[in-house]
C-alpha cells in the first residue's frame, strides 16, 4: 500500500479513515510523531506509534469502522488544532453507534507534512 501524507490539517482525517479502512496499521502509525499521545478509551492515553498501531488495530480486529466530520480547526504556524465529529461502528453490545467530538492537535513536520500529535476522541466528554 501506499503511503500518503497530509499536506494539510484537514488532510489527516482523510488518511486516518482511508488507512483504518484498509487495515493498513504502518500507513495509520506515519500519521503520528514519534512520541504523540492517542486515548483509546477516556482516561487511557497511549504514547508512541508502536503503540498507537497495536490499540488501533485492536479496535480494528473487534470489528470497528470509523467515520470523520471536520467541526473546525485552528492554525497556528506550524501547529494545528482540530475537532471532528467521530461516529465508531461497531464497537458497542447493542449496536449502537458511539458519536463523539474529538479534540486533535498536529504539528507541521519539516517535509510539510502533518502528523498528529496528540489524538483525544473523549477530550470533550
Amino acid at each position: 500500500m501506499t503511503t500518503a501524507v497530509a499536506t494539510s490539517p484537514e488532510d489527516l482525517a482523510a488518511l486516518f479513515v482511508r488507512h483504518f479502512t484498509e487495515g493498513d496499521l504502518d500507513a495509520l502509525a506515519a500519521l503520528y510523531t514519534d512520541d504523540a499521545i492517542f486515548v483509546v478509551a477516556p482516561g487511557t492515553p497511549v504514547q508512541g506509534r508502536a503503540a498507537i498501531s497495536a490499540a488501533l488495530g485492536q479496535m480494528r480486529a473487534a470489528g470497528a469502522s470509523i467515520a470523520l466530520e471536520l467541526r473546525r480547526v485552528h492554525v497556528a504556524g506550524d501547529t494545528a488544532v482540530l475537532s471532528n465529529t467521530a461516529t465508531v461502528s461497531g464497537i458497542t453490545p447493542d449496536g449502537s453507534d458511539v458519536v463523539a467530538p474529538t479534540t486533535e492537535v498536529m504539528r507541521r513536520e519539516g517535509d510539510g507534512s502533518w502528523r498528529y500529535v496528540l489524538d483525544d476522541p473523549f477530550f470533550s466528554a
